[in-house]
């Protein structure tokens, strides 16, 4: 197996726990109310979260590069939705004194950084066996 895909399919399943958890905390905050994740979108990043983590240990198992690829379009589209659902509670003008929830944050912020390893990934050089 190759350093490189390890370490980085190392970050890259650190990344879908990390969508994975932000699916399941709030999105939606106010003083008032709070709505989870998967009242909204979460449940299809949770769904994209659980075949990153897939695709990722495929990845370090394998040491191939094709499971990144499908990681990168699996990341890919968990960041859209993530940040489509931070740009949906912020351009709605009845929600002037609501915040984006910790859980949307984290869950884009592991989609993003999905995107990054998945990246490297793809361009990681299959080098010499771990001794």
């Amino acid at each position: 197996m190759s350093r490189a895909f390890l370490w980085v399919s190392a970050l890259g399943l650190a990344s879908s726990a990390c969508v994975a958890a932000g699916s399941l905390m709030p999105w939606l905050e106010d003083a008032s109310f709070r709505v989870g994740g998967l009242d909204r979108d979460g449940k299809v990043t949770l769904a994209l979260a659980a075949a990153l983590a897939v695709f990722f240990i495929l990845a370090a198992v394998l040491s191939a590069r094709w499971p990144f690829l499908v990681a990168l379009a699996l990341s890919l589209a968990a960041a859209v939705v993530c940040l489509a659902a931070v740009v949906d509670i912020l351009a709605t003008p009845g929600l002037l004194f609501t915040s984006v929830g910790p859980g949307l944050l984290l869950a884009c912020a592991g989609a993003l950084s999905a995107v990054v390893s998945s990246a490297v990934g793809v361009s990681a050089r299959r080098s010499a066996s771990v001794q």
